[in-house]
């Protein structure tokens, strides 16, 4: 710990979170929970898809995917809105690979009628 003599010190300490122990268990505890809520939730998209498929003979993998982004849409959305965080302006070439990884892991990896549930949850 930085010992500044002027306050400075509890200031330091509420940035960092693994300062205190409480909360780095804390911080620790959430990232856990989310990482576990991201694996369950996709891992149940993918059922509830296979469902969709094999029971309402639903035959239009492209346009689930489109709900699916227009889903996500919304929850970005929402996120925003309750201050989850802000938009930052960025140039187009600074995320161009990353937008060009993302569609391209869509486009190619929309097999999601054809394969099994755990390779579909494995590759997503």
């Amino acid at each position: 710990m930085i010992k500044m003599g002027d306050g400075h010190e509890e200031r330091i300490r509420s940035l960092n979170p693994y300062a205190d122990p409480l909360l780095s268990f804390i911080a620790r505890s959430s990232s856990r929970s989310a990482v576990s809520f991201n694996f369950i939730s996709a891992v149940g998209i993918v059922f509830c898809n296979k469902y969709v498929f094999h029971h309402y003979l639903f035959d239009y993998a492209t346009l689930m995917t489109a709900l699916h982004f227009f889903a996500t849409w919304l929850g970005v959305l929402a996120n925003l809105r309750f201050g989850q965080y802000t938009i930052k302006e960025l140039k187009y070439l600074d995320v161009f690979p990353i937008t060009l990884s993302s569609c391209s892991f869509v486009v190619f990896n929309n097999h999601i009628r054809y394969s099994t549930t755990a390779l579909a949850s494995i590759s997503s």
